[in-house]
């Protein structure tokens, strides 16, 4: 069956969106909006992003029935338990980086749009090099933000983030997104079954297997408290001067301090917008569209003539190149 996908014939996100469904954990104190803002007659709705989801959904089940039968034949040959050259890309991931090293400092020397861009400057040779950074900008890896690795200021005052969450856990679907009677649920035919549940502990944990009531650790709470918890009291344990040559040579050396004192100015992304489907972001008591959820913020580390230094340590770095995005006002 063929047809023709007519996105005009889908629910536009502006006539379709929600900002708020009544739970009985929380009530929000600022009035929420009818819709998000920022929405447009062509922007799409949730129906069509549920047809698009459902395409990679079907690609991915097609790819993983491909994958089972390369782990039996993998059993099958060479016994069980599987290699793990059966499953792991990590070999595949060194091979492609070591290619494109070898392309780029020979033959496609100052090919790259990178190169061209940064040759005026005599900054190119960052453009072949493996970048690590930092940043409060989201959606990102929580483990690498600024405040996380942020010296505390010499009075004692610490870079802490200004939003708290005002409530965790999923967001409730909202109930003029229900499946009319008339049309397929495809989510309630997915989820139905007579099976009993598994026997098995499918979560992934990097932390007690427990908490403390006893109750089995959910993998993603853990991580998201973990993270909490260094951005609060990484700066704390900071506080240790830094003298050792093997941490921070220029520091040995010079007598460099922090100030008074920076600070984050928040454009609201609070949670953590990791970008993933099971990101929890932007859910600060004055947002007036709390299921928004959007993941993109540009959170900055600001300061004044007062703040002094800002005393930074990068992981894993010894020697190159440093950018930075600067904004003066």
């Amino acid at each position: 069956m063929n047809f023709v996908l007519n996105q005009p014939n889908f629910l536009k996100t502006s006539d379709h969106s929600v900002c708020w469904e009544p739970r009985s954990d929380y009530t929000p104190t600022v009035a929420q909006s009818a819709g998000a803002d920022g929405t447009a007659s062509w922007h799409p709705g949730d129906k069509y992003h549920r047809m698009i989801s459902r395409q990679d959904v079907y690609l991915f089940l097609k790819a993983f029935d491909k994958a089972f039968e390369l782990w039996e034949e993998g059993i099958e040959k060479d016994g069980f338990p599987l290699k793990e050259s059966y499953w792991h890309v990590g070999d595949d991931y060194i091979n492609v980086q070591s290619k494109l090293s070898e392309y780029i400092n020979g033959e496609g020397l100052g090919e790259s749009v990178c190169e061209k861009a940064l040759q005026g400057q005599g900054l190119d040779k960052a453009c072949r090099v493996r970048m690590r950074a930092m940043t409060e900008w989201t959606p990102g890896n929580p483990t690498q933000q600024i405040r996380r690795y942020a010296k505390s200021a010499k009075n004692g005052y610490q870079m802490e983030w200004p939003l708290t969450e005002v409530y965790q856990g999923i967001d409730i679907l909202p109930l003029r997104w229900k499946v009319p009677m008339d049309q397929v649920d495809l989510h309630a035919i997915a989820i139905v079954t007579t099976s009993k549940a598994p026997q098995y502990d499918f979560e992934w944990t990097e932390g007690p297997s427990k908490d403390d009531d006893g109750t089995p650790t959910n993998s993603r709470r853990y991580l998201r408290n973990a993270i909490q918890s260094l951005n609060t009291h990484s700066v704390k344990q900071s506080l240790k001067a830094t003298t050792e040559v093997e941490q921070n040579r220029i520091m040995a050396t010079d007598d460099v301090v922090p100030g008074i004192g920076w600070g984050i100015l928040s454009a609201g992304a609070v949670g953590f917008c990791d970008g993933s489907a099971q990101s929890m972001c932007y859910r600060n008591s004055n947002m007036k569209c709390l299921l928004q959820g959007t993941n993109d913020a540009h959170n900055n580390v600001v300061g004044n003539g007062l703040s002094g230094w800002l005393v930074l340590t990068l992981p894993k770095v010894s020697e190159g190149f440093v950018f930075m995005k600067i904004e003066v006002s």
